[in-house]
């Protein structure tokens, strides 16, 4: 896997619909889009999402869906400034 050159962290890269890649946390989460935009993830497919982070037990509604994506790693990386 491969590593971010900043603090070592196990990152991965999706393809942005831009044909720019972005490095990604592997973990997967999952937000509510009709919440708070509190939270951002990254789907397979590259698009940003904003909502609410979702924890294990949470319960939506019927008709308001759930999206699965993964945190850009510059969001999280202790060394993000080293790249900017």
């Amino acid at each position: 896997m491969p590593k971010c050159n900043g603090c070592g962290m196990d990152i991965d890269w999706i393809k942005t619909p831009g044909g720019k890649n972005m490095p990604v946390n592997p973990d997967y989460i999952e937000i509510d889009p009709a919440g708070h935009p509190h939270e951002a993830v990254v789907t397979d497919d590259g698009r940003v999402i904003k909502g609410s982070r979702l924890f294990e037990g949470d319960t939506l509604f019927p008709t308001q869906g759930k999206i699965r994506g993964r945190i850009a790693h510059w969001a999280t990386c202790p060394k993000q400034k080293v790249f900017r």
